[in-house]
């Protein structure tokens, strides 16, 4: 019989010894935490390796604007986009009326202001002469006084001063009637002009002696501008511009003596 004492050793002998050895070598800290996670039932976690060939993480969406003007003009919504349509209409709008008020500024306000500008300046022109004519006037009255000539000789010249008188307060009426209308002021220009035709009257024979047909075209053009004040305000400007100018060319004459 067989002695079991005998038998040769087993061959799983060296393996237990390999187990015994690695039950009594140390642990690292690293395996002993390995270890522990794996305990646990959490997996390892892997440290993050970037490699060449993966694709760079996407950027984090845009988050979508907020506020009040982004919920009236947002051009992803039919209220924004109707809103943004609405707006360039009514920017169109406002620029147009802009551009007409520039364009009446240019062709209308400027024009009747330079218009003004000119008519004052006659005005004091007027008035200036007329304060003149008015100290020749007086002394011419006090040379006749004083004075030895004969009395034709000063009748001629009084009466001479007299008319360059009256003439420059006609000049004078209609420039003050320019100026009311200057201002949309037809009353004013009517008032301006009141006395007007009387003293056209008394200058009449002097004017008929110097020029029959110009006499009848400054009444003529008197009467027209006082008929078109209330109806035709530009034109009545227009006559009485006219009627200066003819009221100049006769003062010419007049103070050119014979």
């Amino acid at each position: 019989m067989d002695n079991p004492s005998i038998h040769p050793p087993d061959q799983d002998q060296p393996s237990r010894s390999e187990d015994l050895a690695s039950e009594n070598m140390p642990v690292s800290p690293a395996e002993n935490s390995a270890a522990e996670t794996a305990n646990h039932g959490a997996p390892p976690v892997e440290p993050f390796q970037e490699t060449a060939g993966e694709p760079a993480p996407a950027a984090p969406a845009k988050k979508p604007r907020s506020g009040v003007l982004n919920f009236f003009f947002n051009p992803d919504t039919r209220f924004g986009r109707f809103n943004r349509a609405t707006l360039r209409v009514v920017a169109t709008v406002v620029g147009l009326f802009a551009l007409g008020l520039l364009s009446a500024y240019l062709l209308l306000y400027r024009p009747a202001q330079q218009e003004l500008q000119q008519t004052k300046a006659d005005l004091a022109r007027a008035n200036q002469r007329l304060d003149s004519l008015q100290t020749d006037l007086d002394q011419a009255r006090l040379a006749q006084e004083n004075s030895n000539r004969s009395s034709q000789e000063l009748s001629g010249q009084t009466e001479m001063a007299n008319n360059h008188v009256l003439l420059l307060q006609a000049m004078n009426k209609a420039n003050l009637a320019r100026l009311a209308l200057a201002k949309n002021d037809p009353a004013g220009a009517e008032q301006a002009l009141k006395d007007a035709p009387a003293i056209l009257l008394k200058l009449n024979p002097a004017i008929s002696a110097e020029n029959g047909d110009l006499a009848k075209s400054i009444q003529t053009r008197l009467n027209l501008a006082l008929n078109e004040i209330r109806s035709d305000p530009r034109t009545a400007t227009s006559d009485l511009g006219i009627l200066n100018d003819q009221f100049l060319d006769l003062e010419k004459k007049i103070t050119a003596g014979p």
